[in-house]
């Protein structure tokens, strides 16, 4: 964090804040923290009242894979001081600032959970803020059973868009669905979540990302443009990625056909900037298997540029 002189100071808040919690709390021998980004969000996230949030992976080492817990962290008092409360999943991922989300930041940020690797259960649910400065973290609300983690290990794929009192989340199933075939792909699904009433709307299918309905590669990354139009490319697995957008303004219920884009991409995120540009960064890998970072662009109105 940076002082009001403009001197910066660094802090270590393992052996302050998380040791003493692992060991008193949650009984733990020794502390491994695994934030990688393979498991877990690596960043800070801020709300409009300053306040600070944090996601942890936490393990103990001499135990077995029943110790992993997933920790939100939050401090009101400029990351002076932060408070700990577990969460239901160790794996767990924030809403993301894409572009024109800034609804986000009027609340704690939304917390997108998963129970394991693909196939899984993932879920929803947003922290409310208490007037003694404490969050009530309800209970999380079922999305799927089968679906791809909210674990965008690379690329940093965003899947949830707040606008309003409403939360509209992408994902992916791995399953093939009636008259389909496992050719076809990871299906994506859009569903609107209801913060006060804490329900999700019925799920919307928007297409199908890659050549393997299997392939846990395959999510879907979500942002939203200046109208409320919402951007989605579904990823493939060294294959093109594919693109759809709403037709309506924060509305699912119908979606554009989906249109390829590129060749031998995986991982890509989407960004939107001030003038409605999608930008997406890919690992490439064509031609041949020899990996490469790829930048992708659609300026409002055009098509995806090579």
């Amino acid at each position: 964090s940076r002082t009001n002189a403009g001197a910066w100071s660094v802090r270590d808040i393992t052996d302050d804040v998380l040791l003493p919690y692992a060991e008193k709390t949650l009984g733990f021998a020794e502390l491994q923290v695994n934030n990688t980004g393979q498991s877990n969000e690596t960043a800070i996230r801020f709300d409009n009242d300053g306040d600070a949030y944090m996601l942890c992976f936490v393990s103990d080492p001499t135990s077995d894979w029943k110790s992993r817990k997933g920790l939100l962290l939050h401090s009101h008092d400029s990351m002076q001081t932060w408070t700990i409360y577990q969460l239901p999943c160790y794996m767990a991922r924030f809403e993301k600032l894409v572009g024109h989300n800034r609804d986000c930041l009027k609340r704690p940020p939304v917390l997108l959970l998963s129970t394991y690797h693909a196939p899984t259960s993932i879920f929803v649910t947003v922290p409310e803020k208490q007037p003694d400065h404490t969050l009530r973290i309800p209970e999380p609300v079922e999305i799927a059973t089968d679906a791809l983690p909210f674990i965008p290990h690379s690329g940093e794929a965003n899947q949830a868009i707040t606008h309003g009192d409403r939360v509209f989340i992408s994902y992916g199933r791995m399953t093939v669905l009636p008259g389909r075939a496992v050719a076809d792909g990871v299906p994506a699904f859009a569903v609107t979540y209801d913060i006060h009433e804490r329900a999700l709307s019925e799920p919307v299918l928007i297409g199908f990302g890659g050549k393997n309905a299997k392939d846990n590669h395959n999510w879907p990354a979500l942002t939203v443009d200046s109208r409320g139009i919402l951007h989605v490319v579904i990823n493939g697995h060294h294959d093109p990625f594919r693109y759809t957008h709403s037709l309506r303004p924060y509305d699912i219920s119908q979606w554009a056909p989906t249109e390829e884009v590129s060749n031998g991409v995986t991982y890509a995120g989407l960004v939107c900037d001030d003038e409605d540009t999608l930008y997406s960064v890919t690992r490439m890998s064509h031609p041949g298997y020899a990996f490469r970072l790829s930048l992708h662009r659609k300026k409002s109105g055009r098509p995806w540029e090579e």
